[in-house]
């Protein structure tokens, strides 16, 4: 194999077309999921015909709308509590950061939630979190932006195909979508586009559709050691999948992965994750059925089919309600067959599928606050959402290290890099950057850590009474320091330890100068006293003497 063949068209469709063949046993699966689940997501055809695909028929088919209703709620719910966009959900940090470090992070922190806001983040991440849900997989691309620093790109199943890297890690993608001339011209300027688009612009033919192929993957030929502008570790490469030249739109490296892969659950051997689609798939298509068949029992019982003599064929009928048909037939008209269709036994499946829908889809954790009596006291509801940690727990960890940490750093990096965030204090260069989540799943573990440490300070308290030197053990000052951290408070909010013991030592100071003061006061005072009460001792002593002599 040749060094150049990396800059071959031919190697990114051969690696295409494996990756194609390997996703082909999800797919009708996640057909099922996009059915009875999601109509308006998924799209496993050619991306230019499914602009104008017609999902009417997987609604026809959806009788009871609850389960798509439950997924959208748990999808809000993901959002709330992980990335809220009205709270702060992540800071920056170092390691044994200063105080100038620290405020510049804070700024640097601030200015991202801006630009997410200015980038549509918030959007894109329910759509991104309800496709993990349901598919166990999505990915979000990002992009330079001049005006917003960068921009989101949202897909959806079936648009992208992805691969581990030897650590488990999604480290290759690769995407195909629909753009018109008219779109590739102001994408990838005239000077890259084939004859064959150029020609259709000049004749005014500007809306017609092409499949563009984007690849990213890693670059083997990268060398951390060497800085230059074609030497980073991913490969950036887009063609044209109908044009049979060797010609790219756009071939280059980059310095970072544009895109973050959203996995509900992860399992080897399979790039794409599991979601709760697949889980709660069996009992959708059950609940639809017996909602049909509900439905179409009650029809007849309510219309049933009719059978009548042959001296009825041409008499004139009326089976309306109140309607009166005369004939001389004793029998008349009569059912045709009676429907004993056992519709409570139907119901009761009905509302225990339903129930066993919310319950595996964590609504009723997310949404027990709600239901619960307004007289909940606080324990009981940091008891609830430590219950949420504990079911989700393995799930918000993989969100946050798969997804949200690969989000906050590319963005960071591109905003940094095109000067977004200002200069930095050089104390910073070479430290790394690491993402700490301050959301209300992210936080549940440490609220728990917290309580124990009020715990301990109680305990303390309490045997401080009978031996006062175990009040000298807790460090305070470095339990405020983490009681601070664990909440997610602005270190600029807290004054400096330093500063702390420095204020302390000068009060302990002044304290001993003013007692110091007081000792020699009342040093002075007695001093004084001491003299006058000698003097009147003189004062006396001489008189008695002068009595005696004078005798």
């Amino acid at each position: 194999m040749t060094d150049n063949y990396l800059s071959k068209k031919k190697h990114f469709e051969n690696r295409f077309a494996s990756l194609k063949e390997d996703r082909t046993r999800l797919e009708p699966e996640w057909k099922d999921i996009r059915s009875f689940l999601a109509p308006d997501t998924g799209c496993f055809d050619d991306p230019k015909s499914d602009k104008k695909s017609n999902k009417d028929p997987y609604y026809t088919q959806n009788i009871n709308t609850l389960p798509m209703y439950y997924i959208n709620n748990l999808s809000t719910a993901m959002v709330s509590n992980l990335t809220p966009s009205r709270l702060k959900w992540f800071k920056l940090g170092v390691e044994d950061e200063t105080r100038e470090e620290s405020i510049w992070l804070t700024n640097a922190t601030n200015k991202l939630y801006r630009l997410y806001e200015a980038a549509g983040l918030y959007e894109n991440l329910y759509g991104s979190f309800k496709e993990s849900i349901l598919y166990g997989c999505n990915m979000l691309g990002v992009q330079r932006d001049f005006r917003t620093a960068f921009r989101f790109i949202p897909m959806t199943a079936g648009e992208f195909w992805t691969q581990e890297g030897h650590e488990g890690a999604i480290n290759s993608c690769y995407r195909n979508f629909a753009l018109t001339n008219r779109q590739l011209l102001e994408k990838f300027g005239a000077e890259n586009l084939p004859k064959k688009i150029l020609d259709a612009l000049e004749k005014d033919n500007t809306e017609e559709y092409h499949t563009v192929v984007h690849c990213v993957e890693p670059n083997p030929n990268y060398l951390p050691q060497f800085k230059n502008y074609n030497n980073k570790p991913y490969l950036s490469a887009y063609y044209l999948e109908d044009d049979n030249s060797d010609r790219f739109l756009d071939y280059r490296t980059t310095s970072y992965f544009p895109f973050m892969c959203a996995r509900w659950e992860r399992v080897e051997n399979n790039p794409y994750g599991v979601g709760l689609g697949r889980q709660i798939l069996g009992d959708v298509k059950s609940l639809q059925a017996y909602e049909r068949d509900l439905a179409k029992a009650n029809k007849k019982m309510i219309d049933p089919p009719l059978r009548a003599s042959n001296q009825l064929r041409n008499a004139k009928t009326d089976v309306s309600a109140n309607g009166i048909t005369y004939t001389d037939d004793p029998n008349g008209v009569l059912p045709l067959y009676n429907v004993n269709y056992a519709t409570r036994e139907a119901l009761e499946n009905i509302t225990r599928i339903t129930q066993r829908i919310y319950q595996l889809t964590y609504n009723d954790l997310f949404y027990a606050l709600l239901n619960k009596d307004k007289s909940m006291s606080a324990t009981e509801a940091q008891g609830i959402q430590q219950e949420k940690m504990t079911m989700l727990g393995s799930v918000v960890e993989r969100l946050q290290t798969e997804f949200l940490k690969n989000l906050v750093e590319t963005t960071f990096t591109i905003a940094y890099q095109d000067g977004w965030l200002g200069t930095p204090p050089q104390s910073l260069v070479g430290k790394n950057m690491r993402v700490e989540y301050t959301s209300l799943l992210a936080m549940s573990q440490d609220i728990n850590d917290l309580s124990m440490v009020e715990r301990y300070l109680r305990f303390v308290s309490s045997v401080a009474g009978i031996n006062p030197v175990a009040a000298r053990k807790p460090d305070i000052l470095a339990m405020c320091d983490f009681y601070a951290q664990r909440l997610g408070i602005d270190q600029s909010l807290n004054v400096p330890n330093e500063v702390v013991e420095e204020q302390e030592a000068q009060a302990a100071q002044a304290q001993a100068e003013a007692q110091q003061a007081q000792i020699q006061q009342q040093n002075l005072v007695a001093q004084a006293k001491a003299a006058k009460d000698m003097a009147q001792a003189q004062t006396i002593s001489g008189g008695a003497l002068e009595e005696m002599y004078g005798q």
